[in-house]
């Protein structure tokens, strides 16, 4: 079985074969095409850099010819109007515009893309002091700190940490 008019056959072609390829084996035929494309064709970016920077006259001229060519083909001698030719105009303008499209992503590196990471998140439980009494400034710092914390949007969630315990008298130890 020859797969591609140009291209050698590969050593494995004449097995019957299940479908899919087998485990560990390497895709050898879209190599293989792309070569024989590019030997026979040229590169398509190559041809689209072209397309991008031809004069609009010359693609114009070529238009035109080829409808002149195209009429005379059918028995009809018909010069091309002002109107068709503002049309291929236009075109030639639009074919370089996507050209150019196309063909910038092998001239150009993107710009770095900010990374989309999904946000961390953050629990926060509510303590209570178990062992002794609190003084007022741990009491307010506390009060306003907690405060704080529940007041974002995030953290108004509720969450199955475990509980949190704080001892009063140990947190006068530490300061």
């Amino acid at each position: 079985m020859q797969r591609f008019v140009g291209v050698a056959g590969l050593p494995d072609d004449a097995v019957e074969r299940g479908p899919g390829r087998p485990p560990g084996a390497r895709n050898l035929v879209p190599q293989a095409f792309r070569e024989y494309l590019v030997a026979r064709y040229g590169s398509a970016i190559e041809g689209l850099a072209q397309d991008a920077t031809r004069p609009i006259v010359a693609i114009v001229a070529e238009l035109a010819q080829a409808y002149i060519a195209a009429c005379q083909v059918f028995g009809r001698e018909v010069e091309p109007t002002s109107a068709q030719i503002s049309e291929w105009v236009q075109f030639a303008k639009s074919l370089q515009l996507q050209a150019r499209r196309y063909v910038a992503p092998y001239q150009h590196t993107q710009a770095p893309q900010p990374m989309t990471a999904p946000p961390a998140v953050t629990r926060i439980g509510v303590a209570m002091f178990t062992n002794g009494t609190p003084s007022p400034g741990q009491v307010q710092a506390a009060g306003a700190t907690l405060a704080g914390l529940l007041g974002i949007e995030q953290n108004q969630q509720v969450g199955d940490a475990p509980a949190l315990e704080l001892d009063a008298e140990e947190l006068d130890a530490d300061g």
